[in-house]
C-alpha cells in the first residue's frame, strides 16, 4: 500500500505535541484557579472555561486573595506570572492551531521570522483572521511550533511546582493559626463571588 504524502509532514508531529501540552497547561491552570477557590462547589464553574476566562477569573481572585490573612505567606508575584504566561502562550498557541498554513507566502505583508530564531529550513506560511482587522500572515518554521510546545509543557510543571509550594505554605499557616481570625467578608467562599462578581461588571464573566 502506497503511502501518501503530505506538505505539511513536518508541521504534523509538532503540532501533535503542541495540542497535547496544551491540554496539559490548561489542566493545570484550571488547578490554579480551582486552588485560589478552595470552595468545592465552586469547581463545577470552572469546568469546560477557556483559557483566557480562567487566567481573567484566576487574576480577580488574586486580586482577592491579597485581602485575606490566611493569604499572607503566599508567593502572588509567581502565580500572577504563570497567569501571564499561560495567557501569551495560549494566544500564540492558537495562532498555530487555528491559523491557515501553506507552503507559500500569497501576500505582500508576510511577516517575516525574526532574525534571531533558530534556523529551520521547514519554512511555512500561517494566516489567522481577526477580529475587525486585517489578517495577520507570519513566516514560521517547524522549530517554532517545538519551541511553543516545550514552552507550554514547562509552565505547566511550574504552575505544579507552584501549587506544591502553596500547599505547604497553606499547611504552615494553618500549624501557626489553627484557628485564624478571619473576617466573614473575606472567608474563602466570598473570595470566589468576589472575584466573579467583579468579572461580571466589567463583562469580562463569560468566554
Amino acid at each position: 500500500m502506497n503511502e501518501r504524502h503530505s506538505d505539511f509532514d513536518d508541521v504534523y508531529p509538532a503540532m501533535g505535541r503542541l495540542v497535547v501540552n496544551s491540554s496539559f497547561l490548561e489542566s493545570r491552570v484550571r488547578m490554579l484557579v480551582a486552588w485560589l477557590a478552595r470552595v468545592d462547589a465552586a469547581g463545577i464553574v470552572f469546568d469546560g472555561q477557556s483559557v483566557d476566562w480562567l487566567v481573567r477569573t484566576g487574576k480577580a481572585m488574586l486580586r482577592e486573595c491579597q485581602n485575606a490573612e490566611n493569604f499572607a505567606l503566599q508567593d502572588v508575584k509567581r502565580f500572577e506570572n504563570a497567569l501571564s504566561q499561560a495567557k501569551a502562550l495560549n494566544q500564540e498557541r492558537n495562532f498555530f492551531v487555528h491559523g491557515d498554513w501553506s507552503t507559500r507566502c500569497y501576500d505582500d505583508e508576510c511577516e517575516r521570522r525574526p532574525s534571531g530564531k533558530p534556523a529551520d529550513h521547514r519554512i511555512f506560511y500561517v494566516a489567522r483572521s481577526r477580529l475587525q482587522r486585517a489578517s495577520e500572515v507570519r513566516e514560521v518554521a517547524v522549530v517554532d511550533v517545538e519551541l511553543l510546545a516545550d514552552q507550554v509543557r514547562t509552565l505547566g510543571q511550574e504552575i505544579d511546582a507552584a501549587l506544591g509550594e502553596g500547599d505547604r505554605l497553606r499547611w504552615a499557616w494553618e500549624a501557626m493559626y489553627p484557628e485564624p481570625p478571619l473576617k466573614r467578608s473575606w472567608d474563602d467562599e466570598t473570595v470566589v463571588l468576589e472575584a466573579l462578581r467583579r468579572l461580571e461588571q466589567s463583562g469580562d464573566a463569560h468566554p
